[in-house]
């Protein structure tokens, strides 16, 4: 029997993790029989839902961060499934706000590793470059640890930046000691890549250099990390929107001060009789086809969330 490999596809908040995973299984790049794990907020599994039908076996983790409520259950339940049936890859999709650093330390338990003949343990980071300076600046802690503790970095989202601002970020990365291999953009030959990469065993660990003064040590858990400063608000939904009207309800979220600060709400709702999927990061919004569901459902994640404005915003 093969050695089972374990791929980590991390990333801040609509990064693009879920849009490269779904790519990676139409083409079968995970091999013949992987099995996705996703760790969603709250108990919705959007992403799993919009992953589904791809004939690839998901579980998902949606009680909570894999980094904080989960982290005592997270091996327990990887363990549950790999005894159940044997799977040729494992591909984990953490919440955007989980630690990689805790991810792979987790995974990397001599015990778990031996008992299920783990060859290979391998880690993704996906960044949205055009929210590079401000996730930066508002999530520094948790922008850099999945940074650094990757093995291959995919820059999303570039073709909106110039020439300098693109330099820009290259500097950054090159300053704070990022020397592994890093992708502009889903281009095909990238693509490509990052499949022969997904082949390649990756060399032994070893963690990446602390960044300066105000970064963490990764796996070191910080007040910030402690306070676990990310919620959720998340809601079952039976109402109709029109088009019109969830476009204004999405570019409501801007209002800091009545809905709190949003770095990613998404959801599947009903809009003008069809089921829609709906995507927010800050300043943008996409509303596209889904497959008909009987209920909606709608997940918010920021900081100093007004759950009851957000319950008026969409619920009534």
């Amino acid at each position: 029997m093969d050695a089972l490999k374990i791929t980590v596809v991390s990333g801040f908040l609509g990064a693009g993790k879920t849009t490269l995973i779904k790519h990676f299984i139409q083409q079968h790049a995970f091999g013949p029989n992987p099995i996705l794990v996703e760790n969603d907020y709250g108990s919705l599994g959007i992403d799993s839902k919009e992953l589904s039908g791809f004939g690839v076996e998901i579980k998902d983790l949606t009680a909570g961060c894999i980094c904080c409520s989960l982290k005592g259950d997270f091996l327990k339940a990887i363990s549950k499934v790999l005894e159940a049936q044997q799977f040729s890859h494992v591909v984990i999709e953490p919440s955007g706000v989980g630690k990689l650093s805790d991810i792979l330390g987790m995974l990397r338990e001599p015990s778990f590793v031996q008992r299920f003949g783990i060859g290979s343990i391998t880690a993704i980071t996906i960044v949205d470059a055009r929210r590079f300076k401000e996730n930066n600046r508002y999530v520094t802690e948790y922008f850099w640890n999945q940074i650094q503790n990757s093995r291959l970095l995919l820059l999303n989202r570039t073709e909106s930046l110039d020439n300098e601002e693109l330099k820009e970020i290259y500097d950054i990365l090159h300053e704070n000691h990022i020397s592994f291999p890093i992708l502009n953009g889903f281009t095909p030959d990238n693509i490509d890549f990052i499949q022969t990469f997904l082949d390649t065993p990756p060399a032994p660990f070893q963690p990446m250099r602390q960044m300066g003064k105000k970064r963490s040590i990764p796996g070191v858990p910080t007040k910030e990390s402690r306070d676990n400063r990310f919620k959720f608000w998340s809601t079952a939904v039976t109402r109709s929107y029109t088009r019109e009207q969830l476009e204004s309800i999405l570019k409501e979220l801007e209002d800091t001060e009545s809905y709190g600060k949003i770095y990613r709400a998404k959801g599947i709702v009903d809009v003008d009789g069809e089921s829609k999927l709906f995507d927010y990061v800050p300043n943008e919004s996409e509303i596209r086809e889904f497959e008909r569901q009987e209920e909606g459902m709608i997940l918010v994640i920021g900081e100093n969330l007004q759950a009851e404005n957000l319950s008026r915003l969409f619920l009534q």
